[in-house]
């Protein structure tokens, strides 16, 4: 019997953002989703007895859009004989027009086919492409997901202190994956690097402007 895969780390901020520091096994990723949105949005059980998340308009783009770079990463045309790609596609091409005109914060309409049919074919058929990385593989990823989404927090923050706090948790998260030396040794140079980051973005708004005289000096 297959051991079912590790649960990626994934997190949602209070505002809606999601991060995901390690994606690991789509089938994890997929678990990890489902788990992270049942701590910030009501959950509904099918009659299975699994419990999806009531996402929005908002979550289900985002989600969508996290989907889209596992899909960059793992498949193989070779080895996706039975179309999960291109059923993914054509379902999320039917759901554009709906979350770009309705309300980010509304519920979607159809959560329990969007996680217990739709991404979840997705995960399974992704999941028999994927070739695990080696630990430093699994880093890199961890590194490049972290800054992206510290920098993609630093857009939406007023203050320097909201995208080192969310690169914590998210390095928290990747390195309960892999932990040890090597972990240790990168997480306070990647936490130093999203606060400056984050100060790149936030001192040229606050600092003060040199005055320009309208008939020159």
């Amino acid at each position: 019997m297959t051991a079912a895969p590790a649960i990626s780390p994934v997190l949602v901020g209070p505002s809606g953002q999601l991060s995901t520091p390690l994606v690991g096994n789509p089938l994890g990723f997929w678990e990890g989703l489902r788990l992270a949105y049942l701590t910030v949005r009501p959950g509904s059980r099918d009659a299975s007895g699994v419990t999806y998340p009531e996402t929005t308009h908002a979550d289900v783009a985002q989600i969508i859009a996290a989907w889209s770079r596992v899909i960059q990463r793992d498949h193989r045309p070779s080895a996706d004989a039975a179309g999960y790609r291109e059923r993914w596609e054509s379902y999320v091409a039917q759901l554009e027009g709906g979350l770009r005109e309705g309300r980010p914060e509304a519920r979607f309409a159809d959560n329990r086919a969007f996680w217990l049919v739709q991404s979840l074919d997705l995960a399974r058929g992704l999941s028999a492409m994927y070739r695990a990385p080696t630990t430093m593989g699994q880093v890199a990823e961890s590194v490049k997901t972290t800054i992206e989404d510290a920098a993609r927090t630093v857009r939406a923050a007023a203050l320097g202190a909201g995208p080192v706090a969310m690169a914590d948790k998210a390095l928290g998260g990747a390195g309960a994956v892999f932990g040890g030396g090597t972990w240790r040794a990168i997480r306070t140079p990647l936490l130093v690097g999203a606060a400056l980051l984050g100060a790149l973005v936030i001192v040229p708004r606050v600092w003060p402007r040199r005055p320009t005289h309208a008939g020159g000096a």
